[in-house]
């Protein structure tokens, strides 16, 4: 299944953005013309191309392969060996995105991860152990404010503390 824009989504370029497409071109080295051919074609860049981005977007080739949907014999191979380890993490990022339909919504993706705005609490609840880099929670501070949401954060002090 292909994807509009896959390759300047895993580069991190929006394809729209000439002055930032150029930028990258720059940095990494690849034309332009070149970029937006392998965007537009689908094609996962090989040789002295493949290494140039993968240098200027900090890539490693395993994961362009697989974010391209490329999978040869190799990458076949290390997801056999892998297959339980992978399943894990998928049916926790299934089991994360079905928690979110519920309690919670995507706010920001990145190619490094997502921002959910939700109650952090049930969020975490269903991600896996030893999955998160880093958790900002954005507590009640319990300053009687109005929130636009409607939140309240006049808490009495045990359920604040508890918190």
């Amino acid at each position: 299944m292909n994807q509009p824009d896959q390759l300047f989504k895993l580069l991190g370029v929006n394809g729209r953005d000439g002055e930032g497409l150029s930028k990258f071109a720059k940095k990494s080295g690849v034309s332009v013309r070149k970029l937006r051919y392998y965007n537009d074609n689908n094609i996962l860049p090989s040789g002295t191309d493949l290494k140039l981005l993968l240098e200027a977007s900090g890539l490693a080739e395993l994961e362009l392969t697989l974010g391209m949907g490329r999978l040869d014999s190799s990458v076949i191979g290390s997801i056999q060996k892998r297959a339980k380890d992978i399943a894990k993490i998928i049916g926790s990022e299934e089991k994360i995105e079905q928690q979110n339909q519920r309690t919670c919504s995507v706010a920001f993706t990145t190619t490094q991860g997502k921002l959910y705005r939700g109650d952090c609490q049930e969020i975490l609840k269903t991600m896996a152990s030893e999955s998160v880099d880093l958790v900002f929670a954005d507590p009640p501070f319990n300053l009687k404010k109005l929130y636009p949401s409607n939140i309240d954060d006049n808490l009495k002090s045990e359920r604040y503390i508890h918190w």
